[in-house]
Parts: structure tokens; sequence; C-alpha cells
């Protein structure tokens, strides 16, 4: 994106890599369960990830469309 290349910031944008919200907190959700497999998580802790992913989600989005 031209914001992108005004930065200077190689990584792509929150919007470039997933489809959507629901997209990402799929592959957070993946994510977080395979550490919970492996032992590096505990479960209890999945809701509190999953809730904190959305709103990092929603703030970087908003941020990026001028909020």
């Amino acid at each position: 994106s031209a914001d992108q290349a005004s930065s200077g910031d190689p990584r792509l944008s929150i919007e470039a890599r997933y489809s959507s919200r629901e997209d990402y907190l799929q592959k957070v959700q993946e994510a977080a369960q395979s550490l919970v497999d492996e032992e590096y998580m505990l479960e209890e802790d999945l809701d509190l990830v999953m809730e904190r992913a959305g709103l990092r989600f929603d703030y970087f989005t908003s941020q990026a469309n001028g909020g």
C-alpha cells in the first residue's frame, strides 16, 4: 500500500495478510491451541488470548483506515 511504502515498513498490513477478522481469529485460535497442546500455554488462557487478539485486530485495522 502507499502507507506501507511511505513508512518504509516492508511487512504486509493486517488487511493484506488476512482476508477477514474471522480469518485472523481462526489462525490465532489454531496457533494458541497448538501452544496448549504442546503445554506452552494453559487452556484456561485461550479465552483471554482470543479476546485480546480481536481487540488488536480492531485497533490496527481502525488505525490503518484513519481511525
